[in-house]
């Protein structure tokens, strides 16, 4: 028999087979890595069927998570070490590079590329979105690299604070004994566009916290008034990105058939803050029906609707409901953050913190309150929060908390004028539990349980975490910023934000930092003037201590870095006007509008 020639037809067939098949490999292999990237967790789902029941539940554990069969998992990035994309399907984005600086250039160079001026004049929604698309890049910039960057902010983070439950300070809220294991914290964030406040309460907590659940909507609390999503755009840059593994992003979509449904001034802002919670309800509690038996504080009588309310809420808004024209995404594209397990585990021990991206916890509170026993577990605790306006140095009356005392009180007597009520605590099953349409008829999407405590009224009602426990920096002049708020909050409007000077500057490309700074000074002088804004020196010295001790440890080890919130005012007032003469203690005797 003849034996086979290997010929070079033969090696060339060969060979071109083996390479086809090679490309097979490697285009499967490719498309592997862009679903799952090799350096990051995939992130997960609970599976449930229709009774609610988790359908691959393992015996031996209760927080096991898994992808739904019946949805598609969730497409994720491959990023290479520089952070670029590395399979995105989209161009390129055209984007220019801005650089986020206190003087303003960068903002300056963004707004003289913007052509429809005569639409934002007249305040045209169409025109106002277009307009925030445009000055994205200036909402999600880091700060300039003038400025300490993340790793050189960490190294300056503080040894951790003494845990002392007996602490004269909480012997309202404590029974001054530690617990065994601490608790799980979880802090629920509805974030608007202020991603410097949002890095500065990641830094403070992060050791406190076990989960952050950044909760994000593309519509505003003004019906019609749609914004980007900005944590998004920037969750992937270092500052963000170091805390991924505790961050739960959700995403609420944009619905106006929805937004029709609300009655009431206030209803579309307060879905948005229930909401996350019951989204977080949906991943957290398997029967709600059980978990909230002995839980609910409003009295409904019928436990039959009270389950199917919250069932409602939770599987249909966080993504697990065919109705509303198919399932809706609630979760962003980090997934689910292997964090949340202990938070399942641990679900009616967990404590939950629940307020504004501007309202921050001291990081010594939080701990205390992962350590130390309650006193009182079922009812809301209040950290009574100061109130600063436009930047640290300046505080705004609210007279919103007349009860409180304590020896604090005679340290400080003044600072009850400038607390905020609405920095509140309670145990997550507590706030997950109370948020029906039988409480509240004008809430139909969910109730705002904690924003509605009163540390004033019902059981323990002077007991608090003690002065100095919070902050709330309201309308921080940063431009963008404060066309933002204008353009998005409730009780905000935009009139008078674009005088015609400026307009004038715009349509001519001609902007300066000087219009911006001329504008946002006028703004602030007529603001403090009308409310009695007080320099922080105008104040008692106990009150400026307790004001010190709560101001979040980043802020005070890199002012640069966040220099709209916290800038250095000049030794000496002058005429020549900046972001820091805003600051200034005589800002408001000398300041015209």
């Amino acid at each position: 028999m003849m034996r086979a020639q290997w010929t070079s037809p033969m090696k060339r067939a060969c060979l071109l087979l083996f390479g086809c098949m090679m490309v097979g490999v490697l285009n499967q292999l490719f498309i592997f890595t862009i679903h799952y990237p090799l350096d990051q967790p995939v992130p997960f789902f609970i599976s449930r069927d229709a009774s609610g029941t988790d359908a691959n539940e393992s015996a031996s554990a209760s927080t096991s998570l898994h992808y739904p069969r019946d949805q598609p998992v969730p497409f994720f990035s491959s990023r290479d070490a520089s952070g670029t994309v590395a399979n995105a399907s989209a161009p390129a984005s055209t984007s220019p590079v801005v650089v986020r600086d206190c003087e303003l250039e960068g903002l300056v160079a963004l707004l003289n590329t913007f052509d429809d001026w005569d639409g934002v004049g007249n305040l045209s929604s169409p025109a106002l979105k277009a307009f925030f698309e445009h000055l994205a890049p200036w909402v999600v910039a880091e700060p300039s690299s003038r400025t300490r960057n993340p790793e050189e902010i960490e190294a300056l983070r503080p040894p951790r604070p003494t845990i002392d439950c007996n602490a004269s300070r909480y012997r309202g809220v404590f029974t001054g004994r530690r617990l065994p294991s601490p608790r799980p914290v979880v802090d629920l964030v509805p974030f608007g566009f202020d991603l410097a406040m949002l890095e500065l309460r990641l830094l403070e907590t992060a050791d406190a916290v076990d989960l952050f659940v950044v909760s994000e909507s593309e519509a505003s609390e003004k019906p019609g008034h749609e914004k980007p999503l900005f944590f998004d755009m920037a969750k992937d840059q270092p500052r963000f990105a170091r805390f991924r593994p505790k961050i739960l992003h959700v995403i609420r979509r944009a619905n106006t058939s929805g937004v029709a449904k609300l009655k009431g001034m206030w209803a579309l802002e307060t879905s948005t803050r229930g909401w996350p919670t019951a989204c977080l309800s949906a991943l957290v509690f398997e029967d709600m029906a059980h978990d909230c038996y002995a839980h609910s504080l409003g009295g409904q009588g019928d436990e039959g609707q009270h389950a199917r309310r919250l069932l409602e809420e939770n599987l249909g808004l966080c993504g697990w409901s065919e109705s509303g024209g198919g399932p809706r995404r609630a979760v962003g594209s980090w997934g689910v953050p292997e964090a949340l397990a202990t938070i399942i585990k641990n679900r009616n021990e967990a404590l939950l913190f629940q307020n504004d991206e501007d309202e921050l916890m001291t990081r010594e509170v939080a701990l205390h309150l992962k350590h130390c026993e309650l006193k009182k577990p079922h009812t809301p605790v209040y950290a009574p929060t100061t109130l600063f306006k436009i930047n640290m140095q300046h505080l705004q009356p609210t007279n919103h908390v007349k009860c409180l005392g304590g020896s604090d009180l005679q340290r400080a007597p003044d600072y009850g004028k400038y607390l905020w009520k609405n920095n509140n605590i309670a145990r997550l099953v507590t706030v997950a539990c109370n948020r029906t349409e039988a409480m509240y008829p004008v809430e139909i999407d969910g109730t705002n349980f904690l924003r509605r405590h009163n540390p004033c009224t019902g059981p323990g009602a002077s007991d608090h975490l003690g002065f100095g426990s919070g902050i709330h920096l309201s309308s921080t002049a940063d431009p963008v910023q404060t066309w933002l708020k204008g353009f998005s909050v409730l009780e905000a409007n935009m009139g008078g934000d674009f005088p015609v000077y400026l307009l004038q500057a715009a349509k001519n490309a001609s902007v300066t930092p000087s219009h911006l700074i001329r504008w946002l000074s006028a703004k602030s002088c007529q603001y403090m003037r009308a409310t009695n804004v007080v320099h922080i020196s105008q104040v008692s010295a106990g009150f400026q201590e307790f004001s010190r001790s709560a101001m979040p440890w980043a802020l005070k080890a890199a002012p640069e870095r966040f220099c709209f919130h916290n800038p250095v005012p000049p030794a000496i007032w002058s005429n020549q006007l900046s972001i820091a003469s805003l600051a200034h203690k005589d800002f408001k005797e000398k300041c015209t509008f």
